[in-house]
C-alpha cells in the first residue's frame, strides 16, 4: 500500500525509528488538497484544489494497521481533528500512484498553508 504522508511523518522520516522502517518510494511528491496549520505542530491535508507537498511510502499490511492505531491516539488527543484514510492520487517527477492519506474532511477554518509543505 503507498502512503502519501505531509506532515509530522514526513519531516521526522529519517530520524524515528517507528517511521525507518517504512519503504521509501518517492522523496519528493504531491496531490492536489488544501494543507492547513493546525495551531498543535501538526497539519491537516483537506480536500481542495492546491498543490501538497510531502512524501510517498509503501507500507506492508501490519505496518499500516500500527500506523492507524498511531493516528486513532492522535484523534483521541486532538479533539476536534479527526483523520480518515481516504484514496488520493499522489504524483512525482518519475510517476503516478494510486494511494491513501489521512484527511480532515475540512480544513475546519484554519489557516491555509499557501506554500503546500509542511518543511
Amino acid at each position: 500500500m503507498y502512503l502519501f504522508v505531509y506532515g509530522v511523518i514526513s519531516s521526522h522520516l529519517h530520524s524515528n525509528p517507528f517511521y525507518r522502517s517504512f519503504t521509501l518510494i518517492e522523496d519528493v511528491a504531491w496531490v492536489t488538497g488544501c494543507l492547513y496549520d493546525t495551531g498543535m505542530g501538526f497539519p491537516a491535508l483537506a480536500p481542495g484544489d492546491a498543490i501538497v507537498f510531502g512524501k510517498l511510502l509503501q507500507l506492508d499490511d501490519d505496518q499500516f494497521a500500527s500506523m492507524i492505531q498511531m493516528v486513532k491516539h492522535y484523534d483521541l488527543l486532538n479533539s476536534p481533528f479527526q483523520f480518515h484514510v481516504r484514496p488520493i492520487k499522489a504524483v512525482s517527477a518519475r510517476n503516478q500512484y494510486h494511494a491513501v492519506a489521512f484527511m480532515y474532511d475540512d480544513g475546519l477554518e484554519l489557516t491555509k498553508v499557501e506554500s503546500g509543505s509542511w518543511q
